[in-house]
């Protein structure tokens, strides 16, 4: 699978993950489904993403957990080390052509977000697979039984499953230990997706803050007109900007400068905590669905989101 020189080869291998390690299309698909089943899935609430992705832990765990028992761990070892050599091998190589793109400045998007799905792909089966190996201390009951030698094949099934393993508990643990910054604060719910390359999407909440100019300077120097400024609603940034939070640009412009007039008493603070209820009063403001987010002790300022 692999060779040449090392890392500038990979700069242009850039099929993803599962066609890079040989696995068919047909056994990914097969496991997605066995596991996250065959709905789109979106859970906006922390507990009940918690509660989906516990089930698929725990089913993933019973399985390996019965094998370590039922088996010489041998075999078991044997096949975690093919996927672990297969993977970090991979892993590595493809971490040197990164930093090849780096030197040659190469800004291709599509090329840098294959690599980066390789990686999280790649990351999460080591994780997952070094967690295993040392489970199998624990398991030496049958190391009497019999031990393959001959056969080295990747077990592609069970490659899957680790992948899965490695994506859902690591999803589980950022969610958990996200309760304690609030209902919708840093990792809150999953959207699952098996039609996707990672079918396993952690949602996390991305603020849209806001400063005082003054802080960072230079904002008069933006070669835009007022008739440009008018129209910005219709340009790409301002389509974007109302896909991605569901309110037009210049709306939330004109309620920004509106906070920043009253609250920063006309730029004289440089920043400050918006408090819920003095937006709620606003009923467009709610129902073109601007929601703040307070931090915990940190005097952020404005933050506009779904």
């Amino acid at each position: 699978m692999f060779g040449g020189r090392a890392g500038f080869d990979y700069v242009f291998m850039t099929r993803t993950f599962w066609l890079e390690m040989n696995v068919p299309n047909t056994v990914v698909l097969d496991k997605y489904k066995e596991y996250f089943g065959e709905k789109r899935l979106s859970i906006d609430d922390r507990a009940k993403a918690v509660t989906y992705l516990s089930q698929i832990v725990g089913k993933l765990q019973e399985k390996f957990v019965a094998r370590l028992k039922e088996d010489n761990v041998k075999n078991v070892v044997k096949d975690f080390y093919k996927i672990l050599d297969e993977v970090w091998h991979f892993y590595f190589k493809q971490k040197e052509a990164r930093n090849e793109l780096t030197k040659l400045r190469a800004n291709d998007s599509k090329i840098g977000d294959t690599f980066e799905l390789n990686r999280n792909m790649a990351l999460n089966v080591i994780d997952a697979t070094n967690l295993w190996l040392e489970n199998c201390i624990l398991y030496q009951e049958k190391i009497k039984r019999p031990y393959d030698t001959k056969s080295f094949e990747v077990n592609k099934d069970l490659f899957v499953e680790l992948y899965i393993y490695g994506a859902t508990s690591r999803a589980l643990s950022l969610i958990s230990m996200s309760k304690k910054f609030g209902e919708r604060k840093l990792f809150y719910g999953i959207n699952v997706d098996i039609n996707k390359d990672e079918p396993l999407e952690i949602i996390k909440y991305h603020p849209i803050i806001y400063f005082n100019p003054l802080l960072l300077a230079n904002q008069n120097n933006i070669p835009i007109t007022a008739k440009e400024l008018e129209k910005s609603d219709e340009s790409g940034f301002g389509i974007g900007f109302k896909e991605e939070y569901g309110i037009s640009f210049l709306y939330a412009m004109k309620t920004i400068s509106t906070i920043e007039c009253e609250m920063l008493k006309k730029g004289k603070y440089a920043f400050t905590v918006v408090e819920k209820k003095y937006l709620e009063k606003y009923q467009d403001i709610r129902h073109y669905g601007i929601v703040l987010y307070v931090e915990e002790n940190i005097e952020l300022a404005y933050v506009i989101g779904k």
